[in-house]
């Protein structure tokens, strides 16, 4: 294993651009499905904590999208 970069050459080198598009696309797809969960969780009024809880650091970039998109201010905590 070598350094990220080394590794994504790699990829791009053992793999056709067709699967990379293929496996992009459905990561597109479950962030999407993922946006909406966590809409689902902020109307619930779930906290932050909760939300990092189940869904990692993804989970609140998704949730500051969230907030982002309905500008809501995000708070600099």
């Amino acid at each position: 294993m070598g350094t990220g970069y080394e590794d994504i050459e790699n990829i791009i080198k053992t793999h056709s651009m067709k699967k990379i598009e293929e496996v992009y696309k459905k990561d597109i797809e479950h962030n999407e499905v993922l946006y909406k969960v966590i809409y689902h969780h902020l109307t619930l009024g779930s906290s932050i904590k909760l939300i990092k809880l189940l869904y990692g650091e993804i989970g609140i970039i998704i949730l500051i999208k969230i907030l982002n998109d309905n500008t809501i201010p995000i708070p600099k905590d």
